[in-house]
C-alpha cells in the first residue's frame, strides 16, 4: 500500500504538469505599451458609415449595398419632400417658383441646401403652373435598379423609372 503523503504529492506533481504548460509568462508594461506604439492608428470614416455618400453610384447586389441604397433613397426622398413643399408654398405666395435656392433656404435644413449646393440634386427654377406631373427637382444620378427620386410641383417626393422620367423632362 501507498502512503497517504505519496498519493498527496503524486496528485500534486500530476496537477502541475497538467497546469504549468497552459501558463506563459507576461510582458512587462514597458513592452505592451511600446507594442501598442507601434501599431498604426485607424483614421475614423467621415460621416455615415451606412450611407453612401450622395451621388455615389452603388452596384447591385450584396446585403449591404441593398441597405445602403434603401438609406440613401430614404434620404433622397425626405430631403426631396422638403424642398418640394418649400417650393410649393413659396409658389403660392410669390405667384411663380423660386428663382435660385437663396429665396426658399430658411425652409430647408443644411444637407438639402449642400445637396443642391454640390449638384447631387438639381431643381428646375421659375417654374408658373406646377401640377403634380411637373418635377421641379431630383437626384442627378439614378439607382443601380434605374430608379430615381423626383419632387413633383404637387409638393410631394417619389420613385420614378427612367423611362417615366425621361417622358415627364420632355412634357416640360
Amino acid at each position: 500500500m501507498r502512503s497517504p503523503l505519496g498519493r498527496i504529492a503524486l496528485a500534486l506533481i500530476l496537477g502541475a504538469t497538467l497546469l504549468l504548460p497552459s501558463c506563459r509568462k507576461k510582458q512587462p508594461a514597458i513592452q505592451k505599451e511600446e507594442a501598442a506604439a507601434q501599431k498604426p492608428v485607424a483614421v475614423p470614416p467621415q460621416g455615415n458609415p451606412v450611407l453612401p455618400r450622395p451621388g455615389q453610384q452603388l452596384q447591385s447586389g450584396g446585403v449591404v449595398q441593398n441597405v445602403r441604397q434603401a438609406a440613401r433613397r430614404t434620404v433622397d426622398l425626405n430631403q426631396l419632400a422638403n424642398f418640394a413643399l418649400a417650393y410649393y408654398q413659396y409658389q403660392t405666395l410669390n405667384g411663380q417658383g423660386p428663382s435660385r435656392i437663396d429665396d426658399i433656404k430658411d425652409s430647408l435644413d443644411a444637407n438639402t441646401i449642400s445637396a443642391f449646393n454640390e449638384g447631387t440634386c438639381v431643381a428646375v427654377w421659375g417654374l408658373r403652373n406646377l401640377s403634380s406631373s411637373t418635377i421641379i427637382a431630383y437626384v442627378r444620378d439614378p439607382d443601380s435598379y434605374g430608379t430615381r427620386v423626383v419632387a413633383t410641383g404637387d409638393g410631394k417626393a417619389r420613385r420614378m423609372s427612367q423611362q417615366e422620367f425621361d417622358e415627364a423632362m420632355k412634357a416640360k
